[in-house]
């Protein structure tokens, strides 16, 4: 299976790729962060700029492994959300079971900020199985 593109960044590594995330989809992002994962970076983080749509499965892929990577000291966090998946994930109450990074706290520098979003500083979610 093909890894979606990624870089690393501070220790760090970084997904960052386009288009809407569904089922169909999801397969080569689960793999893509299993691999990832076994590097042990301290950051796993998917830039969602050029997403343009997550479906249910997607979301309970990302809060399966905010919880999954937690116990492995891995931070797993999104960054750069769009208004319209921003609404999907406030109207699911799911920011509070994973981390959302500040928009552009990783910057096409190469850095990673330390600010995280205002009012939700580095929301982490503590939930152990949520679906």
């Amino acid at each position: 299976m093909k890894i979606l593109p990624w870089e690393e960044i501070n220790g760090g590594a970084v997904i960052r790729t386009s288009g809407a995330f569904t089922a169909a989809t999801l397969p080569q992002l689960e793999y893509t962060v299993r691999t990832l994962a076994g590097r042990a970076p301290a950051l796993i983080a998917l830039d969602c700029a050029l997403i343009s749509d997550m479906d249910a499965a997607v979301i309970a892929f990302l809060l399966r492994s905010s919880s999954r990577l937690g116990k492995r000291n891995i931070t797993f966090a999104l960054c750069n959300l769009s208004r319209e998946i921003q609404r999907k994930f406030e109207i699911l109450n799911v920011y509070k079971c994973l981390t959302v990074l500040a928009d552009r706290a990783i910057n096409d520098s190469g850095t990673l900020a330390q600010a995280s979003r205002p009012g939700q500083e580095s929301i982490r979610g503590d939930h152990t199985r949520l679906f």
